[in-house]
């Protein structure tokens, strides 16, 4: 008996599609498969809430920010001091159906309305 009349075989009989790892880890002899290491980006993201955009910062612009937030912690957002920081926008991708950095044009952001946004 050849392996896809025995992998045929079994979902017949257990008819059930959570059962495919066991399948694969004793029937077949499979290696599980590694793990993918995550690949950091250059950029973290941030989302601005007046403009309700996603902007894209590199390392530089990033610290600056930090430090920004850091000094005046604890302060009412009206109260906060200007400071701008240069970025990149997030435009949506039709092709791939998800968000890109747009990397024709960078723009100004004032730091106040940035806020640290986890993108996946």
């Amino acid at each position: 008996m050849d392996q896809m009349s025995m992998l045929c075989n079994f979902m017949e009989r257990k008819n059930n599609s959570n059962c495919i790892p066991y399948l694969y880890r004793t029937k077949l002899k499979l290696k599980p498969m590694p793990i993918l290491r995550t690949i950091k980006s250059d950029y973290e993201f941030f989302h601005h809430q007046e403009l309700d955009v996603f902007v894209a910062l590199d390392t530089e612009n990033r610290k600056a920010l930090s430090t920004y937030w850091r000094a005046n912690k604890g302060k009412q957002k009206g109260m906060l001091p200007k400071l701008k920081i240069t970025g990149y926008k997030l435009v949506f991708d039709e092709e791939f159906q998800s968000l890109k950095i747009d990397f024709s044009e960078s723009f100004t952001f004032e730091a106040r309305d940035l806020q640290q946004t986890k993108l996946k």
